[in-house]
C-alpha cells in the first residue's frame, strides 16, 4: 500500500477547506462561556490533527537514476518516486560543484509527472486497430527510462 491516502481524498479536502474557515471566524461573539471557547479550539486542533496524520504518506517505491546527455557526460540525478502504478513524480538534482569541500549541495533543477494517461495517448490507439505491428510498443514502465533520457539531452 505504497503511497494511498487514508479515506477518501474528497473528504478530506473538504475537511480541510472546512478547518480553514473555522480559523477565519471570530466565533466569540457566538460561544458563550470560556468552556464552549476551550471545546471549539478543542474539536478544530483535533481534527486538524487527524487529518494531517491521513494526509501524511511514505512514499517507500523510490528508483534514482544517474543519466548523461548525448553531448555531456555530466551526470544528472533523477528521482523516481511511484506515487501508484499510473502515477510516477519525477525530481531532477544536480549537484553543485561549487568546492570540494563536503557536503555538496545539491540543487532541485525541475519536478514533473509520469502517468499511465499520457503513455495511452502517445502508444495506444483507440478504436479499431487495422495496424498490424512487426514490434511491439514498449511497456508503460519501459518509456520511463525514456522519457528520462529525453529530459536529460534536452538540458544540455
Amino acid at each position: 500500500m505504497v503511497g494511498r491516502p487514508i479515506g477518501n481524498s474528497v473528504t478530506l479536502a473538504l475537511a480541510w477547506l472546512f478547518i480553514k474557515e473555522l480559523a477565519k471566524c471570530d466565533l466569540s461573539t457566538h460561544l458563550k462561556t470560556a468552556r464552549e471557547c476551550f471545546i471549539y479550539k478543542l474539536c478544530v486542533d483535533t481534527l486538524s490533527i487527524r487529518l494531517q496524520k491521513e494526509l501524511t504518506m511514505i512514499y517507500s517505491n523510490v528508483k534514482t537514476h544517474y543519466i548523461s546527455g548525448d553531448n555531456n557526460t555530466r551526470l544528472v540525478r533523477y528521482d523516481v518516486i511511484e506515487k501508484n502504478s499510473d502515477f510516477f513524480l519525477v525530481k531532477v538534482i544536480e549537484e553543485q560543484n561549487k568546492g570540494n569541500a563536503e557536503p555538496k549541495i545539491l540543487a532541485l533543477l525541475e519536478e514533473f509527472e509520469i502517468t499511465r494517461d499520457e503513455y495511452k495517448k502517445r502508444y495506444c490507439n483507440s478504436g479499431f486497430q487495422t495496424v498490424i505491428r512487426v514490434d511491439m510498443r514498449p511497456t508503460f514502465e519501459d518509456t520511463i527510462l525514456k522519457v528520462l533520457q529525453e529530459h536529460r539531452n534536452k538540458l544540455d
